[in-house]
């Protein structure tokens, strides 16, 4: 269930870009557009920043779920490294299909897409970052996950000396 929820929520950022370059594309936004923000998350060297931004972020959901707190800090944690590239993904490949319909040449249709793939491949670099410093987190914490239930954790040490006892 957690990887159909994943898959859901960032084809609904990429559709969410989508939405907003189709908004926008009436207002002229091709001489704006890209930003240098949306340049930066559609950089291959602004892979290395969201792998600075995703391990942390990725720390702080261990940390959040082992303290039972997971509400707003993940939230936060998830959304600076996971939804701008998402959506950065999503109106940089519209605005390069919707290119052709422009009567000068002021688009580059191909650097567009070549930044809209870099920002998805920021995505799924930040959710590969989020998931190993999770597991990591959860090593060096010793907490297993429950049996017969994936979103539960239990203390390693104890679920050891339950086992041990034949409680387990």
């Amino acid at each position: 269930m957690g990887l159909k929820n994943e898959i859901f929520s960032l084809l609904l950022c990429v559709f969410m870009g989508i939405v907003v370059a189709c908004v926008s594309y009436p207002f002229d936004v091709d001489e704006l557009w890209p930003t240098a923000e949306m340049e930066g998350r559609g950089s291959w060297m602004g892979l290395n920043l969201g792998i600075a931004i995703a391990v942390p972020s990725g720390m702080g959901v261990a940390l959040s779920i082992l303290g039972n707190n997971t509400s707003s800090l993940v939230g936060v944690a998830i959304s600076a490294s996971l939804l701008p590239p998402a959506v950065n993904c999503g109106m940089l490949l519209t605005f390069a299909a919707l290119a052709s319909t422009y009567e000068d040449d002021v688009v580059d249709r191909s650097y567009m897409i070549k930044c809209g793939l870099a920002s998805l491949c920021l995505t799924l670099v930040n959710i590969g970052c989020i998931f190993i410093t999770s597991v990591v987190m959860f090593k060096i914490k010793e907490v297993a996950p429950l049996e017969n239930k994936s979103a539960f954790w239990v203390d390693l040490k104890r679920h050891k000396k339950n086992k041990k006892r034949g409680r387990g």
